[in-house]
């Protein structure tokens, strides 16, 4: 661990050398989960705890925490659920933000902490955006980069497309966002905890389109498309 490119503090060095030596029971397992919500669109976590059928040793149990932030970084609910080996856990996260208007976006932080000492096996949590007509879903990521692009192929089919960016971190992100084929450069801040949603609004006679970004700290980005209704719904990482 004190060799490894992923940057730790002396505190997380220490806890996970004295993990490893003593039962591997004091590391939690953390995921970000970009949220949206509107009239007609849920988020639903997913998360299941089991063992390979060939495992001998069975899965311990875990506590789960949900923390979900508004757009603008403040704290809207604390979620705690319990999670015994064999089991799984479904929930709509649109029942703990209360009623929304429009399409509003959140993120939402996921920690798993066992509770014994023992076998950690269980499954990485996913997230699904459930719209009119489809469900979209991805699992729960840690970690976070400074710098993305991504290029996309653009159709004349009136698809919207989206990129939403999370802050996991404690202060504020700024970004520098440029769109090349449009020469459109915009500055984004997003607060700690916060969220932000862009469309991406691209003429029919474009083939392609290519994004960047580039961020002051580390933050997590996503490539939504969907029809004009947001009845159909894609999502994946970037």
């Amino acid at each position: 661990i004190f060799f490894k490119n992923e940057k730790y503090n002396l505190k997380e060095k220490l806890k996970y050398f004295i993990d490893t030596l003593f039962g591997k029971k004091l590391i939690s397992q953390h995921g970000d989960l970009p949220m949206l919500a509107s009239g007609s669109i849920k988020t639903w976590l997913v998360i299941s705890n089991e063992s390979p059928s060939f495992m001998r040793e069975l899965t311990v149990p875990y506590k789960i925490k949900l923390l979900i932030f508004s757009k603008s970084g403040e704290l809207v609910n604390n979620i705690s659920k319990f999670l015994k080996p064999n089991a799984s856990l479904k929930l709509c996260l649109n029942n703990y933000v209360g009623y929304v208007k429009g399409l509003t976006t959140y993120y939402v932080k996921v920690t798993k902490t066992p509770t014994e000492r023992g076998f950690k096996g269980s499954t990485r949590p996913h997230f699904y955006y459930e719209a009119k007509s489809s469900m979209a879903t991805l699992h729960t990521q840690h970690g976070a980069n400074k710098d993305y692009f991504i290029k996309l192929a653009m159709k004349k089919n009136n698809d919207r497309n989206f990129i939403f960016i999370i802050n996991p971190n404690n202060k504020y992100a700024k970004i520098n966002s440029n769109i090349k084929n449009k020469k459109i450069e915009k500055l984004i801040s997003i607060p700690s905890k916060g969220s932000f949603l862009q469309e991406i609004k691209e003429k029919n006679d474009l083939e392609w389109f290519l994004f960047k970004c580039s961020s002051n700290i580390p933050v997590k980005c996503y490539y939504i498309i969907a029809d004009k209704m947001l009845e159909n719904l894609s999502v994946d990482h970037i």
